[in-house]
């Protein structure tokens, strides 16, 4: 980079690539194009005159819940994995019932909930992170296929996947010319076709649409999969061609279905990445439910190309905020659906050789949930192949001695005065789990680490007196005007509530469901570390890793002593009144001071149902059924704990009463 040609080569590369992701034409894969800008960092050149961030200023769509999260699918890779999905069914439903699936390919592009109300779409929202989507509608609404009425006046939401098919995407690629990087994937062109600045341009963009479920079937009198293709057909609303799905409780003719499928889907003009198998019966889907992540009713079987074979070319160790190692992976880079994968999680010591893991071996790798990657294992049967990876006994930063804990799985660094510990802790303070201090990036919290300007979360707010050292490092780029800006962010950040400071102080085990419930109980952060460990313990939801971690803390000067200043800051410690009192006004409500218990999705995650119907009615939640149940709250997808509550006659609450309480 040293050369001035180089350099400025890689200016226009930036540039172009800036302009080409706003299009939606990405010409190099993201993590390669945060790669170059973060080596260029490295070797101290100023980005500051870079075209970095200056073409996409325009503000994001606006974000709306989604009436139920947009969950994704679970994978099943090979025979033995689907045939105990099946088997799991029958154990679930009774092995007397004839348990009929519809099998569907499972379309690879971008995931579109449609709202149609009276016949008028009028929403259309993107998956976003599944609970809340961006309203992509004037951008769906320039899609030739998707229809912009319909002969339908009842309130219907369509889900589906917005695609390019197979020869329209390689006549793009064919005509791209060739001093221009190729499009990465088909998937890749749609989501950048959906950013388009200027939505009139989808049109020529030869987007396509398939849709595959009704939200609320029953509301539409759909008993199974297959009616709710019927129904989308007659609305004429595009969705799978008959020759491409199949209904049927015969697992034998499934498997045939499967392999055919399979010797033709690369030639098909829809572009797959397997199959989806669902039960057909949608009766069905609220007796066996979900977990937080997959519904159990539907998986995706994914077929040998996407599992991708690569080389483990080293283990490495990181240290986290509570101590804890974890091991990674770094991978020979390999595309996998969608996006190149350099790194995965090992997790702990154990399971590298539970896996047979060596470094310099080939390994198949495939992305959990269709995000995470993981490492499914070894290619060869040899063991003896690759560089033995041995266990790590002391910290990589600090080099004291590790310790197992929690059933000699997981390692711990318990120097209270390891550097990478420290830095993790700042990390996560200043991050949008903690207190979200815009303009402390881990980059820059490192680098003042490392210069001894920032060493402890008080240091945050005395940044103020190091503004000449901090301006003299150029690294950083930091100048009056970003300076005032964190000034603000920093002060701004002693407005948040008790909650969010506490989980910002990243003890051990502290989530935010959990800090929640020591708050409610203990109304002030300080009352929850005086609190005996016992008293701490009889809290529903807690258990004794929370109250060793709160006393392990707590037992600490240095923690004790921040604890004091930050209140001294201004921090609010206590719930206000304003927020306990609240319910009040509500003490007249049937639900009043009830016991209640949750099963299934809502519109929103059920931390914040939790949160808003306690503060509004004064609600205890328990997390499993006793005598103490008055109410049962039933969202999309519940569990056995609906049929349980039936039998039990305990009155249930369904999902649109429980928006309408809220």
């Amino acid at each position: 980079m040293r050369d001035g040609e180089e350099l400025k080569k890689f200016q226009e590369l930036l540039k172009d690539q800036e302009e080409a992701y706003y299009k939606g034409e990405e010409t190099i894969p993201d993590e390669l194009y945060d790669f170059k800008l973060r080596k260029l960092k490295a070797l101290g050149v100023d980005i500051s005159s870079l075209p970095v961030g200056q073409v996409h200023s325009e503000k994001s769509n606006l974000k709306h819940p989604h009436l139920f999260p947009m969950l994704s699918l679970d994978n099943a890779f090979n025979e033995a994995e689907l045939n105990k999905f099946f088997d799991n069914h029958l154990k679930e439903l009774g092995s007397s019932n004839s348990l009929e699936y519809f099998i569907e390919p499972k379309v690879d592009g971008v995931s579109i909930s449609l709202h149609y109300q009276g016949g008028q779409l009028v929403e259309a929202l993107s998956r976003g992170d599944g609970k809340k989507g961006e309203s992509l509608i004037y951008h769906i609404r320039e899609i030739k296929s998707i229809p912009k009425s319909i002969d339908y006046s009842r309130e219907i939401v369509v889900r589906g996947e917005i695609f390019i098919t197979s020869s329209d995407f390689k006549e793009i690629q064919a005509s791209t010319p060739e001093n221009q990087r190729q499009f990465i994937s088909s998937r890749n062109y749609v989501a950048g076709a959906l950013r388009l600045k200027e939505t009139q341009l989808i049109s020529e963009k030869k987007l396509s649409f398939c849709g595959y479920q009704v939200l609320f079937p029953d509301n539409h009198s759909l008993e199974k999969q297959s009616d709710v293709i019927e129904l989308l057909r007659t609305l004429k609303i595009p969705t799978h061609q008959e020759e491409l799905t199949l209904i049927s409780s015969n697992i034998s003719e499934i498997w045939e279905f499967i392999r055919e499928f399979g010797e033709k889907r690369e030639k098909l003009e829809l572009p797959n990445d397997g199959l989806v198998i669902k039960l057909n019966q949608t009766s069905y889907y609220s007796r066996i439910g979900s977990t937080s992540k997959f519904p159990k009713w539907a998986i995706a079987y994914k077929y040998p190309s996407l599992i991708k074979e690569t080389t483990l070319e080293k283990i490495e160790v990181t240290v986290g905020r509570s101590g804890r190692i974890t091991y990674l992976g770094k991978l020979t880079p390999v595309f996998i659906n969608g996006s190149w994968i350099n790194y995965v999680s090992l997790h702990n010591y154990e399971n590298i050789k539970k896996l047979g893991l060596r470094e310099g071996i080939k390994v198949q790798v495939y992305k959990s949930g269709e995000v995470i990657p993981q490492i499914l294992g070894r290619v060869s049967e040899d063991t003896s192949e690759g560089k033995e990876f041995q266990l790590i006994e002391q910290c990589p930063c600090c080099s004291s001695q590790l310790v197992f804990k929690e059933g000699n799985k997981l390692q711990y660094c318990l120097n209270p005065n390891c550097e990478q510990k420290e830095i993790c802790k700042l990390c996560h303070f200043c991050s949008k789990a903690g207190l979200n201090i815009e303009g402390l990036s881990e980059m820059t919290i490192t680098k003042l680490f490392k210069e001894g300007i920032l060493r402890n979360i008080l240091d945050i707010y005395s940044l103020w007196q190091h503004k000449e050292r901090i301006f003299q490092l150029e690294s950083l780029n930091i100048k009056d005007k970003s300076f005032n800006n964190l000034m603000t962010a920093i002060e701004k950040s002693k407005q948040v509530s008790p909650n969010q400071l506490l989980a910002g102080l990243g003890l051990e085990h502290l989530g935010p469901e959990v800090v929640k419930l020591l708050l409610n109980k203990f109304r002030a952060i300080d009352k929850i570390f005086e609190a005996p460990e016992s008293e701490t313990k009889e809290i529903l939801g807690i258990g004794p890793k929370v109250a060793s971690s709160l006393k392990e803390w707590i037992s600490r000067e240095e923690n004790l002593s921040m604890l004091s200043e930050l209140k001294k800051l201004g921090f609010q410690f206590e719930l206000s009144d304003s927020i306990s009192t609240q319910h009040l006004k509500n003490k007249d409500h049937y639900l009043y001071g009830k016991t209640v218990l949750i099963t299934g999705s809502f519109s929103i995650s059920r931390d914040q149902l939790k949160e808003k119907l306690a503060e509004k009615y004064n609600l205890t939640f328990k997390s499993s059924f006793s005598s103490e149940i008055n109410y049962l709250l039933a969202g999309e997808s519940p569990g056995s704990k609906l049929q349980l509550a039936i039998s039990k006659s305990v009155p249930v609450i369904y999902s649109s009463e429980v928006e309408s309480l809220l």
